[in-house]
């Protein structure tokens, strides 16, 4: 295979749902294209996306999340057609694979929409297999590490202990690691160098997906609320309730697996919260559908 895609994923705070994609593609060995897509988080007021504006931002690098980008930017389902007309079914790359399709789904199940049909590999198995540990704790294969000792040409991460995550820079350094692993083992393409190294690749269906377990089917916990909505925010019920009116509206699948996952509809009260909205003016950080009486 002489065309690959390298992608990198960062997500919003604990909930890990998608929140910035990158995507390099790669034909002949050569990269070719860079992308970069940000995603609302659905149920997600702007402040509660887990960057806000403190000094640890994990947006720091590369182009900025504002209010105004992040209130403009589609929900991962709606923008996975351009992605997808991206990827024309080429194999993916990542650094650590598991993770990131794992953000991938749970993105997708967040709208209770069919996970995308995908082919992938890891990068870093890939990294493991092809150098060895140069430090002896052997915790030397991070992007990181390898864009310092590797590919050092490339001036990728050079910042990488200052500040944090860039998924189009990430991405362009996976591919890089698959590049430079292809000149050290002297094969000619991907396909090759999963064979010569013995890894694998792994696919994703609309309901299920490959483990080292065997295909696991989808499903949804029916015995806890709603994970996508962040802590705290129900001290702040307007930002709550337009956060559960959002979750309902963009949900694409069957109504009924919202009830078992007790989703509040727009009649149910809310949970007891700050006593005056006015007084912490909780409705001024994202307006809410009807502002609190």
């Amino acid at each position: 295979m002489g065309s690959f895609v390298a992608i990198d994923l960062e997500y919003s705070d604990a909930s890990r749902l998608p929140l910035r994609l990158g995507l390099v593609e790669v034909r002949e060995r050569v990269v070719v294209a860079r992308h970069g897509f940000w995603f609302r988080v659905v149920g997600r007021p702007w402040h509660f996306t887990g960057t806000g504006h403190h000094q640890d931002n994990m947006f720091l690098r590369g182009e900025q999340l504002t209010q105004d980008v992040y209130a403009g930017s589609p929900y991962i389902v709606d923008a996975w057609p351009a992605i997808d007309a991206i990827i024309a079914g080429r194999l993916l790359v990542a650094h650590g694979a598991g993770l990131d399709f794992a953000r991938v789904r749970a993105g997708f199940d967040a709208h209770g929409a069919p996970w995308p049909a995908l082919q992938y590999t890891c990068s870093l198995s890939i990294a493991k297999r092809v150098w060895k540990p140069w430090h002896r704790s052997g915790a030397n294969h991070t992007l990181d590490e390898l864009s310092t000792h590797v590919f050092p040409e490339k001036g990728l991460l050079e910042t990488r202990y200052n500040v944090c995550h860039d998924a189009v820079e990430d991405a362009e350094a996976c591919a890089e690691v698959i590049l430079a692993a292809m000149r050290e083992t002297g094969t000619a393409t991907l396909d090759e160098l999963i064979a010569h190294t013995g890894t694998r690749t792994w696919r994703m269906e609309a309901n299920q997906c490959q483990t080292s377990k065997g295909w696991v089917e989808r499903g949804y916990p029916r015995a806890r609320p709603v994970a996508n909505v962040p802590y705290g925010l129900n001290r702040h019920p307007g930002l709550q309730r337009a956060a559960y009116l959002e979750i309902r509206a963009q949900w694409r699948g069957d109504p009924g697996i919202l009830d078992e996952r007790r989703v509040p509809r727009p009649e149910d009260p809310l949970p007891d919260g700050c006593p005056d909205c006015r007084a912490c003016r909780c409705w001024r950080l994202s307006p809410p559908l009807s502002r609190p009486e």
